[in-house]
């Protein structure tokens, strides 16, 4: 219960600028969910998103901000990693760099060239920017989904680090 960040988790659902209209078949599309801390989040995705089997592509940021943060991802998670033998397709994107997870989902999206890419987004914000900028490159093949939880009250103290990106500069050079 360590990271017990959210009250409740709500029904997932695409994001609305990103949501894909036509009906795929299960096996037209892979999960790719951009594993946090709450293995609840992971398991309650996996069971609503349904993804065929081997379909599932984890993204786990490492370094993660602090040097445990990276092994307690895997502990939380691992129920829903052993349960989709999701652990063999388990890739690493920087924690804290948005263009290091679009460059790792470029290269899942090489790995299934005829599959939808149905992205979680359950890990750090800037994976979260990262997806939300390679949906935007890639919006026939890219659908983002959010489980719209209620985040539970004072979870996060202080402050952090500030990181700034050029996320406009960075889409043109694409």
């Amino acid at each position: 219960m360590i990271y017990d960040l959210s009250e409740r988790i709500g029904g997932i659902r695409p994001l609305p600028q990103f949501a894909k209209l036509e009906d795929r078949r299960p096996s037209q599309t892979c999960f790719v969910p951009l594993l946090g801390f709450e293995g609840a989040r992971f398991l309650h995705m996996l069971n609503e998103v349904d993804p065929s089997h081997g379909k599932v592509f984890p993204v786990l940021g490492v370094p993660g901000f602090m040097p445990h943060y990276p092994l307690d991802s895997v502990v939380a998670n691992a129920v829903g990693l052993e349960q989709e033998k999701a652990i063999r397709n388990l890739s690493y994107a920087k924690s804290n760099c948005p263009f290091s997870l679009y460059y790792e989902m470029e290269r899942i999206a090489k790995i299934r060239p005829d599959d939808l890419l149905r992205i979680g987004l359950i890990g750090t914000k800037p994976h979260a920017l990262g997806a939300v900028l390679f949906a935007i490159a890639n919006d026939d093949r890219a659908e983002i989904v959010y489980d719209n939880v209620l985040r539970r009250a004072g979870r996060t103290r202080g402050v952090g680090r500030c990181l700034v990106y050029s996320a406009s500069d960075f889409l043109r050079g694409r």
